[in-house]
């Protein structure tokens, strides 16, 4: 399937996927980021600055900047979820569908809200069911074709085996052959040696290397 190059907006999500997006994967920009903010005993994460009366610590994908003020709280910490892995038919999507999957999957893991990710989720499903319907099918295809070549590595590995064997015992019934002529070589006619000479020699070329 030949990738797109489909693009559209994501409305009401668009702020938190444009952060994903430009930020990409090597750490967000100097100056953009999220904000744990701290409220007595509770903490949670935005990815707007907390409201005047809390207390904020600011902090990118690279861990707290440089100007910011934590206020570490006592015997309560709060991680962030790891990135999930991407999915194999992520490949498979036009550009626009694998971005926003990205977005997604990594979502979690950039503290984003549960609200912004749900509007994420829905504009995937609303703009990408058919792409992603696509791409599984490309993957599968794929997949059976992987199985198909390793179906077709072990029939030829297994026909080489049986070539091999019956090789084997045609040399050994040849070798028999061989042994009973020798013993009566010396009572053999003319002719009959000539032929025992041509068999030994056939033997030899043909079995001497197995």
């Amino acid at each position: 399937m030949a990738t797109s190059n489909r693009s559209f907006l994501v409305p009401g999500a668009a702020r938190a996927l444009a952060v994903i997006l430009v930020a990409g994967h090597a750490g967000l920009a100097a100056g953009a980021g999220m904000y744990r903010c701290y409220n007595g005993s509770s903490v949670y994460v935005s990815d707007k600055p907390c409201r005047a009366e809390k207390r904020q610590e600011k902090f990118t994908a690279m861990g707290p900047s440089s100007n910011s003020n934590p206020m570490p709280m006592r015997g309560q910490s709060y991680n962030l979820p790891s990135v999930a892995k991407a999915p194999e038919h992520l490949r498979y999507l036009s550009t626009a569908c694998a971005q926003l999957n990205d977005a997604i999957r990594t979502a979690p893991s950039r503290g984003l809200r549960s609200d912004v990710i749900y509007q994420l989720r829905s504009e995937y499903q609303s703009k990408c069911s058919e792409d992603e319907s696509d791409a599984y099918r490309a993957l599968d295809k794929e997949r059976d074709q992987e199985r198909q070549d390793r179906r077709a590595e072990q029939q030829a590995k297994q026909a080489r085996k049986e070539l091999s064997q019956r090789e084997r015992e045609r040399c050994n019934e040849m070798l028999r052959i061989l042994h009973g002529k020798r013993s009566q070589f010396d009572t053999m006619t003319e002719g009959q040696k000539n032929d025992f000479v041509n068999f030994q020699s056939n033997y030899s070329a043909r079995c001497k290397n197995d």
